[in-house]
C-alpha cells in the first residue's frame, strides 16, 4: 500500500520521505503541490510565479476569471482587464460586452456571430 503522508516539505514514497520539489512548500509526491512557496499560487496542484490568462491571484492561489474575461484582477464582470474572445471592451459601460447582437452567439472557431431561426419545427444558423 503506497499511502502519503505530508509533514512539512517532505513526503513519504513507500518507506522513504522525499523532499518536495520547489516551488512546492508542501505536496502529495514530487510533482504534485498541496501549498505554494512564497511568491508562488497553486492552481490544481502545480505552483505558478504568474497566473496563467484567465485567472488571477488571490492570495495564494490562481482563481477563474469571469467568463466575459480573457484576463482579469478579480472575480467580477468589472474586474476585466482584456475581454474573452466573442467580446470587446465598452469603455462607456467599462465592462465586456458581447461582438454580437442579442439573440445571437459568437462562434469562436469561425469567429463570427450566428444567429439562431426557428421555422416551424426546423432551426436555421446563419451567419451575421
Amino acid at each position: 500500500m503506497n499511502e502519503f503522508i505530508v509533514l512539512f516539505s517532505l513526503y513519504l514514497d513507500g518507506k522513504h520521505c522525499e523532499k518536495c520539489q520547489k516551488p512546492c512548500q508542501e505536496c502529495w509526491n514530487l510533482t504534485s503541490c498541496l501549498t505554494c512557496q512564497n511568491k508562488y499560487a497553486l492552481l490544481g496542484d502545480q505552483c505558478h510565479e504568474k497566473c496563467p490568462d484567465g485567472y488571477y491571484r488571490d492570495d495564494t492561489q490562481c482563481l477563474p476569471c469571469h467568463p466575459l474575461c480573457g484576463t482579469c484582477q478579480g472575480l467580477g464582470e468589472n474586474d476585466c482587464k482584456t475581454c474573452a474572445e466573442g467580446y470587446q471592451f465598452d469603455g462607456r459601460q467599462k465592462k465586456c460586452l458581447s461582438l454580437c447582437p442579442n439573440g445571437n452567439f459568437y462562434n469562436k472557431l469561425t469567429q463570427v456571430s450566428i444567429s439562431i431561426i426557428r421555422i416551424n419545427f426546423l432551426y436555421v444558423f446563419v451567419s451575421l
